[in-house]
């Protein structure tokens, strides 16, 4: 007689431990702790792995040059690059990389005609800088004319709660924006978490879970264990 072996992809040191199993693909139970968590709807949230995969698939399902600012986290103008995009970099103020009046002011003027996905971390990486919230929201209206905001907050839980529900507020109801937030940084699950998570409109969220790959993050469990203890 043949010998069946069942669930040969589980294991076969000890395939009934939970972790040999694979996670759920949509994340149902990590966008609902998000969602109780920020108070927004659950069809508001995808995931990735870290906040670099969803870098990566939006100038793949969205067109538009890219433009960032200078200093910024160098992934935004390498994701642009590998889509064949054209990057425009506006350079921030002084020797202090200010990210003031003036330089949104030129950032405005280019975010203009045809499609563009502006990229900007706050903090900034590399420079710490805090990304007023009437900046945020300038932003955010002209992203509405037909233009995408992609917000990196990384380093979001820093800048303390009020901020960081301030911005997702605001992305998850407003159309054309995305907050991009990670469990890597202030949750300390950088070790053998592999876990991000974008804010925005649902019709946003649905193309990017659309489009990811089922098993890209890891890491449910414990990111969840991290929002509810």
């Amino acid at each position: 007689k043949t010998k069946i072996i069942h669930d040969m992809s589980l294991g076969t040191l000890d395939p009934s431990k939970e972790g040999t199993r694979y996670a759920d693909p949509n994340f149902t139970g990590l966008k609902e702790a998000i969602s109780e968590l920020f108070e927004i709807p659950p069809d508001t949230i995808s995931i990735g792995a870290g906040i670099d995969s969803t870098l990566e698939i939006i100038p793949q399902i969205f067109s538009g040059d890219v433009i960032i600012s200078d200093p910024d986290f160098p992934r935004f103008k390498e994701v642009g690059i590998r889509q064949n995009r054209h990057v425009i970099k506006i350079s921030r103020t002084g020797e202090t990389f200010a990210f003031d009046d003036n330089c949104i002011d030129v950032i405005l003027e280019k975010i203009t005609g045809e499609q563009k996905i502006f990229f900007i971390s706050t903090p900034n990486n590399p420079t710490g800088q805090l990304l007023p919230m009437h900046h945020i929201e300038k932003l955010a209206r002209k992203a509405q004319e037909g233009h995408l905001l992609v917000i990196d907050m990384a380093y979001g839980e820093f800048a303390g709660n009020d901020y960081v529900n301030g911005v997702i507020n605001l992305a998850s109801r407003i159309e054309n924006t995305i907050a991009l937030l990670t469990f890597s940084k202030a949750r300390g699950l950088a070790q053998d978490v592999r876990i991000g998570y974008g804010i925005s409109s649902a019709g946003i969220a649905h193309l990017i879970e659309k489009y990811r790959l089922p098993f890209i993050a890891s890491g449910e469990t414990r990111a969840i264990e991290s929002i509810r203890r």
